[in-house]
């Protein structure tokens, strides 16, 4: 991607790396597969730098990557991408944190969740003794949680969690929207470890605060609701969870819509709840 560099039009980039990936999807569909995996594997780098892993072309490219080339020469690939970021911005740089969220993802579908844990605490070691005060350590450090949860190690992706609370609450504000979703992702986490009680009291918490703040039809409260009523089942507490389920179902058919996931998970939950 020689024509391209951090300077150019974000739009003239996007146009030039989505027509480069067209480019691997037409030499992929000629059977030229080790030629497409490698252009696509030179949007995906280029699109990680100039655009960030939450592009859609990042994301594209990185699938049709996964397409056509094997899962191992794939693995190769990423773990190339982070050495080279590493190397080139440091342990800090998004970009180092973009290519390492990539790579742990890469091998927990590959059910490396040792490699893992060990991708993801070696770019947070620069915080392991201060806050975390970026989003890309916030995001790598969420992720983190989840490779521990998925190692089935409750403990440590509580350890990790209420640790990335508390930086949110100082960065954002206890009643950020990024707080009150790592609460949420803190939720699960004691639900893992079977601390039912802690569970509750921050989905209580979590819900309550979103739906002052952003107003019970707000997406985002929706689902805390949702969430908060399926804890209840699980606490014994049936009718609340019903009551609060029903209510949940009701808005989000009219805001959301019948098909959207929200409201499908809320009526999947009354439907437990019905045949209980």
């Amino acid at each position: 991607m020689a024509n391209l560099g951090p300077d150019a039009p974000r739009k003239v980039t996007e146009t030039v790396l989505a027509t480069r990936l067209k480019n691997a999807q037409e030499v992929g569909e000629i059977a030229d597969l080790a030629r497409a995996g490698m252009i696509a594997a030179e949007v995906h780098d280029a699109a990680v730098t100039l655009l960030g892993e939450q592009h859609q072309l990042t994301a594209s490219a990185l699938q049709l990557v996964g397409l056509v080339l094997p899962s191992d020469m794939v693995r190769e690939r990423l773990e190339l991408n982070l050495a080279r970021f590493r190397g080139e911005f440091g342990l800090e740089h998004r970009n180092t944190h973009a290519a390492a969220n990539v790579l742990n993802n890469q091998y927990l579908e590959l059910g490396l969740t040792d490699e893992a844990l060990a991708v993801l605490q070696e770019v947070l070691e620069p915080w392991r003794d201060r806050p975390r005060l970026t989003m890309p350590a916030f995001a790598t450090a969420e992720a983190l949680a989840r490779a521990y949860l998925a190692a089935g190690r409750a403990a440590e992706a509580i350890t990790t969690l209420e640790q990335v609370v508390q930086d949110a609450t100082h960065v954002f504000g206890a009643e950020s929207r990024t707080t009150l979703m790592t609460m949420s992702m803190l939720a699960d986490a004691y639900e893992a470890a079977e601390r039912s009680d802690e569970a509750l009291k921050v989905r209580e918490h979590v819900c309550a605060t979103g739906r002052r703040v952003l107003g019970i039809d707000h997406p985002f409260a929706l689902i805390c609701a949702s969430q908060l009523g399926v804890t209840l089942i699980k606490h014994g507490q049936t009718e609340e969870a019903a009551t609060l389920l029903r209510e949940t179902h009701a808005l989000a058919s009219q805001v959301l819509g019948e098909r959207h996931w929200t409201t499908e998970f809320a009526q999947k939950w009354l439907t437990v709840i019905q045949h209980d």
